[in-house]
């Protein structure tokens, strides 16, 4: 081939190393170890009689750690890597490090003894000394209560609470929506920017549900309402926002009635729901009649 000599060096681009979430990821600073130190301070669970919401805080706590340690990945796909680094020889001798400073603590240098440690923790050590190491999965962690709870779960429907947590789950895709209705057209985000305005809105959320829930759980309510968040907004002094969430709820409310009314006259109507479906055939190609009519 012309201009084309044996000798040339081909130029080959070096491919960019890809990100993997493996043994010495977990074992970063952001990985188990962080886990750890926020279970200790910020996981709060309830115990006996809230053992559903308990496992919807568990699952939140989880899903926010493993989000800042690996987030080009999905909460599904990330366990899944996770069990399978967990095999490894490293990881393997790591847990069984943790396990033994959970079961044999170093002594407090203030003096204090194993009554001082906080029951939730003396319960999970006990509980250890009673389980094979084969048994322990991600349950080894000390819990005390720090943590806001999960924003969405409560005790009273389980599917409804599995319902908002997946919601929960949509809130990073639904900020990134909002920033590309809102940027014009000739600005752009970098990705660090983003991700961070990312974060704050997301623990923005956190900080209200988790505070709404409280009041909730104080009223003995099984349902968080409009009244929680705008008492939560009040109680953390965001009391900018109130006037917007009232106009909100407001609308809420109208759409509610009118969805109500429009059921309820098909349930009186008395007709099936294939006698509906034919009726609404019909209108179809009769306004399809004229608009062709209209066209001719």
């Amino acid at each position: 081939m012309a201009g084309v000599r044996v000798d040339d060096e081909v130029i080959v681009a070096t491919r960019k190393p890809r990100a993997r979430l493996d043994d010495a990821r977990l074992l970063s600073d952001a990985g188990l170890p962080k886990l750890r130190r926020h279970a200790a301070t910020r996981l709060r669970l309830h115990r006996h009689g809230h053992e559903h919401a308990d496992l919807g805080r568990l699952l939140q706590f989880y899903q926010l750690w493993m989000h800042e340690l690996f987030p080009k990945s999905t909460f599904r796909d990330t366990i899944k890597m996770v069990e399978k680094a967990g095999r490894s020889k490293t990881l393997r001798l790591a847990r069984q490090r943790y396990l033994d400073d959970l079961r044999h603590p170093p002594a407090d240098p203030t003096g204090s003894d194993a009554s001082d440690v906080p029951m939730q923790v003396q319960q999970v050590s006990r509980d250890m000394e009673n389980t094979g190491p084969d048994e322990i999965i991600d349950d080894d962690l000390p819990i005390e209560n720090s943590l806001p709870s999960c924003p969405f779960v409560t005790e009273h429907d389980g599917q409804s609470d599995l319902d908002d947590w997946e919601a929960l789950r949509d809130a990073e895709s639904t900020v990134q929506k909002l920033i590309a209705e809102i940027l014009p057209v000739d600005l752009t985000f970098n990705k660090e920017t983003r991700d961070l305005l990312i974060d704050c809105c997301v623990e923005f959320v956190h900080l209200i549900s988790s505070e709404a829930n409280e009041i909730c759980e104080r009223e003995s309510k099984k349902t968080i309402a409009a009244e929680h968040v705008i008492k939560a907004l009040e109680d953390l002094g965001f009391n900018d926002y109130i006037a917007d969430i009232k106009e909100v709820a407001a609308e809420h409310k109208e759409q509610q009635k009118s969805k109500e009314k429009k059921q309820s006259k098909l349930d009186q109507s008395g007709m099936s729901e294939a006698e509906l479906l034919r009726q609404q055939e019909e209108l179809f190609g009769k306004a399809r009649e004229r608009y062709e009519l209209q066209h001719q």
